[in-house]
């Protein structure tokens, strides 16, 4: 138990870290617009993703990941976009979840190894 305890609380621990570097990195991003540009299709050749083309402050454009789900947006689509001014190719789309999923796993998977600790140690 104390193994599974041990672990699951470094999981948690390594989450919730993630957690507040994510949430530091959208706090010192910046917003702009982007458009849909194009699509971008999974290993299958089915379209998945768009892909948004966005410019930072300087005048370059850049590209990230856009909407996806079906349907997808139409090319041409503004979707508001966040982005690391240190470094431009770190950007997401509003409304993302791309920043949270890895903090969430580590949770998620810290709390089942503690439950799996309790539920073993019966």
């Amino acid at each position: 138990m104390t193994l599974f305890a041990t672990a699951g609380v470094c999981l948690i621990f390594i989450g919730l870290i993630l957690f507040l570097r994510a949430n530091a990195s959208r706090a010192r991003s910046r917003m702009t617009d982007g458009r849909i540009t194009r699509y971008k299709e999974d290993s299958d050749g089915d379209v998945s993703f768009s892909i948004v083309t966005f410019h930072d402050d300087a005048g370059t454009a850049h590209e990230t990941y856009g909407p996806s789900g079906s349907p997808l947006p139409p090319i041409g689509t503004v979707v508001r976009v966040h982005y690391d001014m240190s470094d431009p190719s770190r950007a997401w789309t509003a409304g993302s979840i791309t920043l949270w999923v890895l903090p969430t796993l580590f949770v998620v998977a810290g709390l089942a190894t503690i439950f799996a600790g309790v539920v073993l140690a019966r």
